[in-house]
């Protein structure tokens, strides 16, 4: 049970920690953003903004907020299944990270 937990904290962190990477460098780039943006929801918010990164940091926060937040209860109900889905986000996440340091 204690691996379990720690194992699920672990996926949560990287989670986290990726997710402020990125909104880090997203404000770092702000001015040349709309050139290297491949989201187009991202460049649709950033456009929807008058060039601002403003709106969608925000939503990058509250979005990830609501992750952690579902991982969080669901891990009380299904803890494994929590696991398995934290792991995968969590590697997602790293990936993403991998992307955009290289």
């Amino acid at each position: 049970m204690l691996k379990e937990r720690i194992i699920f904290v672990i996926c949560c962190i990287i989670i986290v920690l990726v997710s402020a990477i990125d909104i880090y460098w997203l404000v770092r780039n702000s001015e040349v953003i709309l050139e290297y943006e491949k989201n187009p929801v991202g460049t649709w918010l950033i456009n929807k903004d008058n060039g601002s990164v403003a709106l969608f940091t925000s939503l990058k926060v509250i979005g990830t907020f609501i992750v952690i937040t579902t991982l969080s209860m669901l891990y009380y109900l299904h803890a494994i299944k929590t696991i398995i889905m934290a792991s995968i986000l969590a590697l997602l996440q790293l990936i993403l990270l991998c992307v955009l340091l290289w």
